[in-house]
């Protein structure tokens, strides 16, 4: 898999970020204490599935490490997604407080090199490839996460050359919820499975198609697909 272009402007009036009316994306402000509150809840819920390597049991973040974590740097980009006043049922307290988050950062070298050899990338890509990964709190009102994801690879688009980079996600195969998230922001299940960690089960791999991501955005905004907790 190359570079993949688009073949005509992303949106009408090119260079505009793309919005969903549903949710909003923004920065943490590293100042503000409750956006580190809610990172904090959403690194303490049992069922998050954090992707720090030799952390087993995981040990939870302190607020300075939380705000290194969403932090981002010319190699790690971080998104809040937060609420909006649109969306239908949003208690007013919620607009514009964090509901989840998302994150691009290069892959692993290791992961690479299994994608690589599935064929799921050519031996001749040399584009940085991106690993997806996001969580969300437990008790945010449904209807927010496929909707922040379009937007986050959107403005992802936006920061890119022509040539767009290999963006990939990977999923525990009986996580339905970021599998019909991630299927909704225009990502391809692949064939093959990658062993994400040394000794942990493999996971399903999807790609971002960035045409059919195109063709999701350009159509009315999709509802939010069904499932409980999403995490990549």
């Amino acid at each position: 898999m190359h570079s993949q272009h688009f073949d005509r402007p992303l949106r009408p009036g090119e260079g505009q970020p793309y919005r969903e009316p549903q949710v909003g994306i923004r920065a943490i402000d590293p100042l503000n204490e409750e956006d580190i509150r809610r990172l904090r809840l959403i690194d303490r819920d049992p069922v998050r599935i954090w992707e720090f390597e030799g952390d087993n049991p995981y040990e939870p973040l302190t607020d300075g490490e939380l705000r290194d974590f969403a932090t981002p740097n010319d190699r790690k980009l971080f998104f809040a997604v937060v609420g909006s006043a649109e969306h239908p049922g949003l208690p007013t307290t919620e607009v514009d407080q964090v509901q989840g988050w998302f994150k691009l950062i290069p892959d692993s070298p290791g992961r690479v090199n299994q994608l690589r050899s599935h064929g799921i990338i050519t031996p001749q890509t040399d584009e940085d490839i991106w690993k997806i990964s996001c969580a969300k709190l437990k008790d945010a009102p449904r209807g927010q996460m496929a909707s922040a994801m379009r937007q986050v690879c959107m403005q992802f688009a936006g920061m890119s050359d022509e040539a767009l980079p290999t963006v990939v996600a990977y999923i525990t195969p009986t996580n339905q919820a970021s599998i019909n998230m991630t299927l909704a922001a225009g990502f391809v299940k692949q064939e093959a499975m990658v062993e994400y960690e040394a000794g942990h089960p493999p996971n399903s791999v999807y790609v971002l198609d960035w045409a059919r991501l195109q063709e999701i955005t350009q159509r009315p905004p999709l509802p939010e697909p069904s499932g409980e907790q999403a995490v990549l």
